[in-house]
């Protein structure tokens, strides 16, 4: 039986789930003596690697959604669960708050303590909702080593935030538009 939820439910969910995940990402960094954001650098050059990468991401996700009917199906089915009861609007939250949270924890502190494989595998455990998700988790997973790939690469946090919430963005515009042809 499929699952139904509100607007307030999903919104409440997300920002639950984000306050919980910056707490486990203090109180680990802290246990571990690490700092929260492990290098942050405001600059053009790091938002436009950002939004690229997330654009690249998003591509890849798409060709894999099209090429790949398991991976479509847990797609369509998790997208629908969140997405359904929000408004159009609601896209800015659906990506800035996991952009934001998720990166924090996973490339922020759990990359640091777990290494990239460790990281990146609890990253796809996390967008599992059952055991029939497990494309949706591997494609998770995927997503979590290049963006921790990035994070050792440049050093720089910001840019893998960017890339999430860029490509959350545009999975839910894209989901959206399907939705209405």
């Amino acid at each position: 039986m499929p699952i139904h939820l509100t607007r307030e439910q999903v919104l409440i969910t997300l920002a639950v789930t984000t306050l919980i995940l910056l707490l486990v990402a203090q109180v680990w960094g802290w246990a571990l003596g690490l700092p929260l954001v492990p290098g942050w650098h405001l600059d053009l050059n790091a938002l436009l690697s950002g939004c690229i990468l997330g654009l690249g991401l998003n591509g890849l996700g798409a060709a894999l959604y099209y090429l790949w009917l398991p991976f479509r199906t847990v797609t369509d089915e998790y997208l629908a669960l969140v997405l359904e009861p929000l408004q159009p609007w609601d896209i800015f939250w659906i990506g800035l708050l996991p952009g934001l949270s998720e990166e924090l924890l996973f490339r922020g502190v759990a990359l640091t303590s777990l290494g990239l494989v460790g990281s990146s595998l609890l990253f796809g455990v996390l967008h599992l909702l059952d055991r029939r998700y497990w494309p949706y988790g591997l494609w998770a997973a995927v997503i979590g080593l290049i963006l921790g790939f990035t994070m050792v690469s440049t050093g720089n946090l910001l840019i893998p935030v960017v890339a999430h919430t860029t490509n959350n963005w545009l999975a839910a515009g894209f989901w959206y538009g399907r939705k209405r042809r």
